[in-house]
């Protein structure tokens, strides 16, 4: 049996809106072929899928965008294939529409141009909840159950999609353009006499609207900072041990916690609003400056960098610091970085003399095999060479080497000197032999074991 050219009911073509559909499936299947190949030719499947679901500055838009995918186009296409007439109750252009800016949205989020995934999300969600509204509009003209549906998916699709803005002038935007859209259907609707229009569903309404507020604004108190930088989790940082501070995207503090007066001396009063790099030693200023820029371009990324800070005595002490995004931009920038930074100069002391004694050990072993096999001369210029590079490596003004002399061997010799040129007339205040007596002789016997 054909299949009639003119739905008798609705006045729509068939055949043209069936058409429309099969045209656009085919070309949403070729862009899904050309990202399947373009991941396929990377140098791993699996890692650039994981990706999608990477927990980093912009996954919650990256799954947003899968799940607006699954519904638009593989939702749309379920029921292409299911329905007798092989059509959508969705217009092609909506369900189309939907699919490109999933799509466009996942990718953003994956390329170079990730910056731009915000204003992309926000459009998306808009579209998404102005698509819903029209839905409900088109369901007044049907079953009371069938509005009451639209109604719910509409209050469902808003609380999720607003829940994810970030600041109270978007989620107040979101909120206006709700209202003025059920309030332009209702109104176009009006001789149908939409379920909205009822009390019991207006308060419902309006419940809705201003509890998602209520609860949106205290969400951001609780994980943001405001404008005048209170901030929030102040009670668990005053107690932490390392400092925690904050900086804004010029690099000035915001936020120090009171472990800065124990390590450095100083206090927020004397730091607050200045630089970070008030504190750094200049020599490593430029490192940190790097670190810092690095989590300001990507704040998904955190920077680990060991440099020395002042103190209030102006000394300088080894630390640590780890910064990571704190709270982003609209471009997907670090408007604030967190900064933990702890004392690290005990165990850069140890560092050192670790790989002091390891140099020391190195050079012993360099020159006990140059005196192998060798005459006495050149074991006396040998030892003089070693004592050079111990000297130099130490920062001794002088080194001088003492040998047992004497028949009875109760003098002490001076055998080989070194003495660094900025301090050549220091010898001057030892003396090259010194005397000693039998019981200290026996002493140092014993100790050799003799």
């Amino acid at each position: 049996m054909f299949e009639p050219l003119i739905d008798t009911k609705s006045g729509k073509n068939n055949v043209i809106h069936k058409a429309i559909n099969n045209t656009l499936i085919a070309g949403v299947y070729k862009i899904m072929l050309s990202i399947w190949l373009y991941l396929a030719k990377s140098t791993s499947l699996y890692n650039k899928l994981l990706n999608l679901f990477r927990l980093e500055v912009y996954w919650k838009e990256r799954i947003i965008g899968v799940l607006g995918l699954g519904m638009y186009f593989f939702g749309n296409l379920i029921e292409i294939l299911s329905s007798p007439t092989h059509t959508t109750t969705d217009p092609p252009a909506i369900w189309m529409t939907g699919t490109f800016l999933s799509i466009a949205l996942i990718w953003v989020s994956l390329s170079r141009f990730k910056e731009n995934t915000s204003t992309l999300f926000k459009i998306f969600i808009y579209f998404v909840n102005f698509n819903v509204i029209i839905g409900y509009g088109s369901s007044t003209h049907g079953a009371v159950d069938n509005q009451a549906f639209y109604l719910f998916i509409s209050y469902a699709i808003f609380i999720v999609t607003s829940q994810m803005l970030e600041s109270r002038k978007e989620m107040l935007a979101m909120t206006v353009f709700e209202i003025a859209m059920f309030a332009g259907i209702i109104y176009l609707n009006r001789d149908a006499k939409p379920l909205l229009l009822q009390p019991t569903q207006m308060l419902m309404f309006t419940f809705v609207m201003v509890g998602n507020i209520i609860i949106g604004v205290q969400r951001m108190r609780l994980t943001q900072i405001s404008g005048d930088s209170s901030i929030q989790f102040k009670a668990i940082s005053e107690n932490a041990r390392d400092i925690q501070c904050i900086v804004n995207s010029d690099f000035n503090f915001m936020y120090i916690n009171p472990a800065v007066k124990e390590i450095t001396g100083f206090n927020f009063s004397e730091l607050g609003g200045k630089k970070f790099l008030t504190l750094v030693a200049v020599e490593d200023q430029q490192a940190v400056l790097n670190a810092l820029d690095k989590v300001k371009q990507s704040p998904e990324t955190k920077q680990s960098v060991e440099y020395r800070i002042k103190t209030m005595d102006d000394a300088f002490i080894w630390v640590e610091s780890i910064f990571s995004g704190f709270k982003l931009s609209a471009k997907g920038r670090a408007d604030l970085i967190f900064a933990e930074t702890r004392n690290i100069e005990t165990r850069k002391k140890l560092e050192h003399e670790i790989q002091q004694q390891l140099h020391v050990e190195e050079m012993l072993i360099k020159h006990s095999n140059q005196f192998i096999n060798v005459g006495r001369t050149e074991i006396q210029h040998g030892i003089d060479i070693a004592l050079g590079e111990f000297g130099t490596m130490l920062g001794a003004d002088a080194v001088m080497v003492y040998r047992m002399h004497g028949k009875l061997q109760d003098e002490f010799r001076s055998t080989n000197q070194w003495t660094d040129p900025k301090s050549a007339g220091v010898l001057k205040n030892f003396n090259q032999g010194i005397k000693i007596n039998q019981q200290l002789v026996a002493f140092l016997r014993s100790l050799r074991g003799e």
